[in-house]
């Protein structure tokens, strides 16, 4: 039989720890698990495409007036002849 101090010790570690896995899961199981806690019931699923997901944000409120800067001229482009 072990002193109380060593029990306390013990029984505080294992607290710490957490539950102890069920026997018979595998890791797949547990993942599996993990995940569908991590979901809410009522949450949507986050769209897949890119595309379809900024139209569901755009589309309900007519879509989106962008102030775009006016373009400006491009330089001479460098020349490369040895002739200056």
């Amino acid at each position: 039989m072990a002193s109380p101090a060593i029990e306390k010790q013990q029984a505080t570690r294992a607290q710490a720890m957490g539950p102890k896995p069920q026997q018979g899961k595998t890791a797949a199981m547990r993942i599996a698990e993990i995940r569908g806690l991590r979901r809410t019931p009522g949450a949507a699923r986050p769209n897949d495409n890119l595309t379809d997901a900024i139209r569901a944000i755009v589309d309900p409120v007519a879509g989106v007036d962008l102030d775009l800067p006016e373009r400006l001229a491009y330089r001479e482009p460098p020349r490369f002849d040895l002739e200056s």
